[in-house]
């Protein structure tokens, strides 16, 4: 029996400037027992089949063009408001970034409760008010959250209801949501991105997790994601989106092997893999005997608590160094001392770049402009009521450019290094998309004529294919710009693909250090291999590969 069918879908949405489709003949069927992979980029349509499912389009904007859509036997055409609303309760949806979905100024258990007592009240207000007044229907519904968390594999269950969202993990505040989605005791899990944030570990978890509920729930499912990886690991069948179409469509494991589509082979194409036979770059050894930066028994402490502990590595001149390890490794921290963002404890760094030599933290006067950071969120790193000429003209206003004319010439090329248009100029970052951002970042970084680039997960937040032009555009400025980069990253596919070697962090310090490809391919340390492990393979070939590699590795943990 199909919970869902969309055949023939068509939909798009009045906008000022007239009406605008944006999904044409959209066929999606899901069965009972199923998880269904949506797989596309960015404004593919999919988040929007899964909006028109859930019932959360805003009515007066949204019209249907054409087909049809059925929902557990009835038509989403015809539907009633209040039969929409009945269908609702027995739909999940988990969206993709936890933050923004719980509210930061109240504890889990009030957010809990709250969704809990509004169910019970049939979704009257007068009613919720009464239910939440009452001390007894409160302690039932904390007792029904804990159950909930329960569910989840949420041990310390008193702990995190009293916490506030800040204070958890990112995995926790999603197995929270997960837990939301599960109170109305649902057929349907619609899950936007869930891990598209997550660290590779924890995103395995959090994946087998949603294997778990949808076995033991009997659950069917709609699983939106751009990381076919992932689709591989947990979807059945799965759809790929491109311009609101579905272009192709096949068993997950066939579809990613053998794709027919053009656009689905460049996805596959698009995907760093760890095994990928990339030369490794040869590094001058005459600048390696002097590093660009040697980092010396750097601690740095918050409070009682020591994030960094004692971590030592150099890097040479025009290399890539990879700093890899989960959220709270102490990683990002690093870099940010590196940038002058954050003192540290005790400890020390030397520059040997543009003439300094062996210059230490108490000369940052002489190189702060030297060592420069691109952020991992371009959306939240650039100034929203600036153009683009003005955010990379700033950098170079402060270096005492005076004239506006040199400045706005200085602008365009900058833009030339990074292959936008010029034309980009007079538009705010709200105009372009995620990939044109993160080059506007990368352009504002190397106004200030950087020799080191700290990239803080430059490529988290892109599309597998925009993901792939970044990477190797940083590669084409490292070759021309004579950069030395330091690379942030929990994805250990990124790392292959542009790092020459790899620091791996656990809890403040280094547990592994060498040549990329003698981590990657022979690991000595077992959270280096539970790393590695946790990274899904895209297709056979590469689980072979991982196979091929893990039977290598045999010597023990240090």
């Amino acid at each position: 029996m199909s919970l869902l069918e969309l055949k023939n879908f068509g939909l798009g949405f009045k906008t000022p400037d007239g009406f605008r489709q944006v999904l044409h003949d959209v066929d999606v069927t899901v069965n009972e027992g199923e998880m269904i992979g949506l797989v596309g980029e960015s404004g593919s349509g999919k988040t929007v089949t899964a909006k028109y499912v859930l019932g959360i389009l805003p009515e007066r904007t949204t019209r249907v063009v054409s087909g049809s859509a059925r929902l557990m036997g009835h038509d989403l055409l015809t539907a009633q408001p209040r039969e929409r609303t009945r269908l609702k309760r027995h739909i999940a949806y988990v969206p993709q970034d936890p933050m923004a979905a719980l509210n930061p100024a109240f504890t889990i258990a009030t957010q809990m409760c709250d969704v809990i007592i509004w169910d019970r009240s049939e979704q009257s207000l007068r009613r919720y008010l009464w239910l939440r007044r009452s001390r007894r229907h409160v302690r039932e519904a904390r007792d029904l959250a804990a159950q909930l968390l329960e569910k989840v594999a949420i041990r310390d269950v008193n702990r995190v209801l009293d916490s506030y969202p800040v204070q958890l993990s990112g995995g926790m505040r999603q197995r929270v949501l997960l837990a939301l989605a599960m109170s109305g005791k649902p057929q349907l899990l619609v899950a936007d991105e869930p891990t598209t944030a997550l660290d590779v570990t924890v995103q395995k978890r959090t994946v087998e997790l949603i294997q778990e509920l949808v076995e033991r729930e009997k659950l069917s499912g709609l699983y939106i994601t751009h990381d076919l990886g992932v689709a591989r690991w947990l979807c059945n069948r799965s759809y790929v989106m491109l311009h609101g179409r579905v272009v192709e469509t096949n068993e997950t494991r066939a579809l990613l092997d053998d794709p027919q589509h053009d656009y689905t082979r460049r996805l596959v194409a698009a995907i760093p893999r760890m095994h990928d036979d990339i030369p490794e770059r040869v590094i001058d050894e005459a600048d390696s005997r002097k590093p660009a930066l040697s980092v010396i028994d750097l601690v740095k402490d918050y409070g009682e608590k020591r994030v960094v502990k004692n971590v030592s590595f150099s890097v040479s001149k025009g290399e890539t160094y990879a700093i890899v390890g989960e959220s709270g490794s102490g990683k990002s921290t690093i870099a940010q001392i590196l940038c002058g963002l954050r003192p540290p404890t005790s400890g020390t760094y030397r520059v040997n770049i543009d003439g300094l030599h062996d210059a230490d933290m108490r000369d940052r006067h002489l190189f702060s402009e030297k060592i420069q950071m691109v952020f991992q969120d371009p959306g939240s790193s650039l100034n929203p009521r600036q153009s683009v000429e003005q955010i990379i003209a700033l950098p170079l206003r402060l270096r005492g450019m005076k004239d506006a004319r040199k400045r706005r010439e200085r602008v365009g090329e900058l833009l030339d290094k990074v292959a936008l248009p010029r034309i980009v100029m007079s538009q705010t970052p709200r105009s372009l998309s995620g990939g044109q951002k993160q080059r506007v970042s990368i352009a504002r970084a190397l106004a200030m004529e950087p020799s080191i680039l700290v990239l803080d997960e430059p490529t988290s937040a892109l599309d597998v294919s925009v993901q792939a032009r970044i990477l190797d555009l940083l590669r084409d400025l490292q070759k021309n710009e004579k950069l030395t980069y330091i690379l942030i990253t929990h994805d250990l596919g990124v790392v292959r693909a542009i790092a020459d070697r790899v620091g791996v962090m656990y809890q403040g310090e280094f547990v592994e250090q060498g040549k990329t490809a003698e981590v990657l391919f022979n690991p000595r340390n077992a959270y280096t291999r539970e790393l590695i492990a946790a990274v899904p393979a895209v297709d056979s070939d590469e689980e072979l590969a991982r196979e091929a590699a893990a039977g290598r590795t045999a010597s023990p943990a240090e």
